[in-house]
């Protein structure tokens, strides 16, 4: 009984944490945060507007200073949901939520778009488009970049950056890789060698020390199945 009154506690205060309101009158721009200027907020504005008119894809930019702890999966879902982004029967809103405080961002996609901006090409919006303008506090050409981006996205137009660093490190890896191999061939061929120069050398000895005995009697050396010649 504890454990069902304790879970439904959880999920009660979960669930239960309300958003913030949609302005009034409805924008596709809302910085609570306050980190872009009222020209910025303006060409912004303008742009998803336009972006909205042309392809009836409609991005929606929310700048909060923090989540307050809220998990920003869970906050997302419940804001598109409520603010109804996108077009009810096509459903082809995309929020980009930013929590700056908390450092975290995500682009919440409606069903009718998921095909054209799944996550690995959110991931790679957000990687190369916010985090390294955010890390510079260029706030407004991180999100104007990032909203470019999505909106060629939506209409299969952008292209996912492949890491550079983890291509690098592939790269790397197998040249280490081949030079290794080499390197043993190198050593297997050396041993191979000298193991096949030994069983050359040793029949020659037997034979000269053979003609030593005979020709000049310095060993008196007599060869017999018996004997057997170390060096």
């Amino acid at each position: 009984k504890l454990i069902i009154v304790f879970t439904f506690f959880s999920l009660t205060q979960m669930y239960g944490q309300n958003v913030i309101s949609r302005p009034t009158p409805p924008t596709l721009v809302t910085d609570v945060a306050g980190i872009l200027s009222p020209e910025q907020k303006q060409a912004l504005e303008s742009k998803l507007v336009a972006v909205d008119d042309s392809s009836s894809n409609q991005i929606a930019v929310v700048i909060l200073p923090s989540l307050e702890g809220y998990p920003i999966e869970e906050y997302a879902t419940k804001l598109f949901r409520q603010w109804g982004i996108g077009n009810k029967k096509t459903n082809n809103g995309i929020l980009l939520l930013i929590a700056l405080e908390d450092r975290k961002v995500r682009i919440e996609v409606g069903y009718g778009l998921e095909g054209a901006i799944p996550d690995l090409t959110a991931n790679s919006i957000i990687d190369n488009d916010i985090k390294p303008a955010f890390r510079a506090q260029a706030y407004y050409e991180g999100i104007d970049k990032a909203t470019d981006d999505i909106a060629k996205a939506a209409v299969g137009e952008y292209k996912v950056k492949r890491d550079r660093k983890a291509k690098d490190k592939g790269g790397n890896l197998l040249l280490f890789i081949i030079i290794v191999f080499f390197i043993i061939l190198i050593i297997v061929g050396i041993m191979l060698l000298i193991y096949y120069n030994k069983l050359d050398y040793i029949p020659e000895i037997k034979k000269s020390s053979n003609e030593c005995s005979d020709d000049k009697n310095y060993f008196n050396y007599e060869n017999t199945d018996d004997d057997i010649i170390l060096f």
